[in-house]
């Protein structure tokens, strides 16, 4: 899973969305963790500075997966093809989590999203930038 969505990382390289100055960026990583320790994901994101030692993380499942991401892939004007891609996966996926709340951090704006197929875990980070 996390090798299909580097491809379309990889894809998305240099032909990001942009609007009034904003970029519009995707990105993901894999957490070499069983997806159920809520507290070693939390270190591995204040790690990587994606969130502050105060901030909560709570892993809240998204019932329609694929209607929270067209919502998504429309606002990041993604191509067919990369929409395609990215719903195949999400197709095959055994859970898909939002993990902090949407919002302002260290950006103008990030959707942070949690997927998981077994054991297996992937960071998904839609992400505005200036």
């Amino acid at each position: 899973m996390y090798e299909e969505l580097k491809k379309i990382e990889d894809e998305l390289e240099g032909e990001e969305y942009f609007s009034g100055g904003l970029g519009y960026y995707f990105i993901c990583d894999t957490v070499p963790i069983t997806w159920k320790n809520v507290e070693t994901i939390k270190e591995i994101l204040i790690k990587n500075k994606v969130i502050g030692e105060d901030d909560n993380v709570e892993l809240s499942k998204i019932e329609d997966p694929l209607s929270d991401f067209e919502l998504i892939s429309d606002k990041w004007h993604f191509s067919e093809d990369i929409k395609k891609g990215f719903i195949d996966i999400l197709k095959e996926a055994d859970g898909y989590y939002s993990y902090i709340p949407d919002g302002a951090y260290g950006c103008v704006w990030t959707i942070r999203r949690l997927l998981q197929k077994g054991e297996e875990l992937v960071i998904l980070e839609f992400y505005i930038s200036d």
